[in-house]
């Protein structure tokens, strides 16, 4: 840096006012001493003021010049200024005033004897302005010496600057995805070699030359961090800000048994491989939470399963509820540890101790009416793997009563439209189909065994009849579509496939069956497909 000229002194007159911040009290500057502005001077002092004042400037000789500057990295800065000794014995010590304004100082330091110091924590941008005066064993000072005019320089960037411009923190895709990833890069005078894009560690693509864009094809549900690198000069890098998205499963849950990865699910929880887990131990507000909307046909009592996995004591549990936000402690579900999945049926903590005769390990029912609903599954031990869903009907419920001289009256819930098998059995060895029932719209059901009179001590239980197997009608319109009349489980969903060489089956939708077991499926695009064959897949 250019140092200013030294400047000797000009001019011996009575100091200028400091101008320090004043407190109630004498002002005081920076050296803590009062402002020389304030000091009074007695009738004779005053009086021969200005000869002594004279010779102290011609004794004194002093040029105030920068000596050194500091600057850190901070944005703060100091300043290192020196001047020229008096050689005058004479001479006692030297004072260095300082402000924001030329000839308006508000700070004053006395120094001594020293002909250096040193002013620290200054602002970065700020202009100050410094001087100098000299003061003799009688306490006389002498004037201003030249100014120096000091601005601290702003602190510099020279590194580039790279940021992920897309995708936006927590933007949620659709799996499969096609996420188009773009950063934007200041170079700040270097060479830039190319940006780099990651999903975490891994790289996924680099582009030489603005603009810097890349397309991660067929993204499949999960959890990712995205970010970019900016390569410069000879090997230099630079990382961009992390940016965490969603692919959220792009087949919604459909039918009562679905994937892990098909619901909307956020970070802590992760897809891959068709199952879901988080790394770490979170509570019920702040862990993964996964979310499923499925339909219920007929009313009635139903059970949630799953498979999963529980490396250890500390590593599983996890929240479940439908239609709400699970709550803590009581909708814990405690799994048995099994280090491979493992089908296993929700069950609830309940009162929230784990004595194994509460009722945390009696599987939870739920009670659910007809209509669409949400399962919510929130995470809370790490490594906790969760697999295939299904929601399956509750085994029915029964009660017996007798009437006196009268037959037994049989009751109790199950699936609604649901029929039942009742068998009754005097030695629990033998038993002996005496019935059938059939549940209504609410799920509930009666049956009146008009021998139990005769046979008082015959015992009850019910059996679901079997799953039906699907059957299909195929019709056609001339020169209309092709019309299917399905028939098989009430209130299950198919999946409808066609084919035209028996071997490679496309699907072209979905066909659920009524409370009685019947459905139809209109196949628009038949007409361009005059041969295809049809067959149902349970889902």
């Amino acid at each position: 840096m250019n140092l200013p000229p030294r400047l000797s002194l000009v001019r011996a007159a009575a100091p200028e006012p400091c101008n320090c911040l004043r407190s109630r009290g004498k002002p005081k500057c920076r050296s803590g001493r009062l402002c020389r502005a304030s000091q009074r001077r007695s009738a004779s002092d005053a009086s021969g003021s200005l000869s002594k004042l004279l010779g102290v400037v011609r004794r004194l000789g002093a040029a105030l010049f920068v000596l050194a500057l500091a600057v850190s990295a901070r944005g703060q800065s100091s300043v290192t200024l020196a001047w020229d000794a008096s050689p005058d014995s004479s001479i006692a010590g030297y004072r260095l005033y300082e402000g924001a304004a030329s000839r308006t100082y508000t700070n004053v330091i006395d120094v001594g004897s020293a002909t250096t110091v040193t002013i620290s924590n200054l602002v970065a941008g700020d202009t100050y302005y410094f001087a100098v005066t000299a003061y003799d064993t009688n306490g006389l000072e002498s004037d201003y010496s030249g100014e120096v005019i000091y601005t601290v320089p702003l602190p510099t960037n020279n590194a580039p600057i790279i940021s992920l411009t897309f995708p936006a923190n927590g933007t949620v895709f659709t799996d499969p995805a096609v996420i188009d990833l773009a950063a934007a890069v200041t170079s700040n005078g270097h060479t830039i070699s190319q940006v780099q894009f990651y999903n975490g560690a891994t790289l996924l693509g680099a582009v030489a030359t603005a603009p810097y864009s890349f397309s991660w094809n067929n993204v499949s549900a999960g959890i990712y961090g995205l970010s970019a690198k900016v390569l410069y000069d000879s090997g230099s890098t630079l990382d961009s800000a992390v940016a965490n998205v969603t692919v959220a499963g792009g087949r919604p849950a459909s039918g009562l048994t679905f994937t892990a990865d098909s619901g909307t699910i956020s970070a802590p929880f992760f897809a891959t491989n068709g199952i879901i887990l988080q790394s770490l131990t979170t509570g019920v507000t702040d862990g993964g939470r996964a979310a499923y909307s499925f339909n219920i046909l007929n009313a009635g009592d139903y059970l949630v399963s799953a498979m999963v996995s529980a490396p250890d004591e500390g590593q599983n549990s996890l929240y479940v509820n439908i239609d709400a936000e699970p709550t803590d402690p009581l909708m814990i579900w405690d799994i048995p540890v099994s280090p491979v999945l493992t089908s296993r049926t929700v069950s609830w903590r309940g009162n929230g101790n784990e004595d194994p005769s509460s009722s945390q390990y009696i599987p939870k029912v739920f009670t659910l009416s007809s209509g669409s609903h949400q399962l919510i599954i929130r995470g809370r031990e790490a490594n906790v793997s969760l697999g295939t869903i299904s929601i399956t009907p509750a085994p029915p419920t029964l009660q017996i009563r007798s009437i006196p001289g009268g037959p037994v009256i049989v009751s109790g819930t199950g699936q609604a439209g649901q029929t039942y098998n009742v068998l009754g059995s005097l030695d629990l060895a033998t038993w002996t189909v005496i019935g059938t029932v059939t549940a209504d719209a609410s799920g509930s059901f009666q049956f009146s065994d008009p021998a139990g009179t005769s046979s008082p001590l015959r015992m009850y239980r019910l059996q679901t009849l079997a799953v039906a197997v699907p059957g299909l009608q195929i019709s056609a319109v001339v020169g209309g579509p092709v019309i299917l009349s399905a028939t098989g489980q009430a209130g299950q969903t198919y999946n409808v496939l066609c084919s035209q060489d028996l071997q490679t089956w496309t699907l072209i939708g979905t066909l659920t069956l009524d409370t009685s077991g019947s459905g139809q499926f209109t196949d628009t695009a038949s007409t361009s497909r005059p041969l295809c064959l049809y067959r149902l897949q349970g889902q």
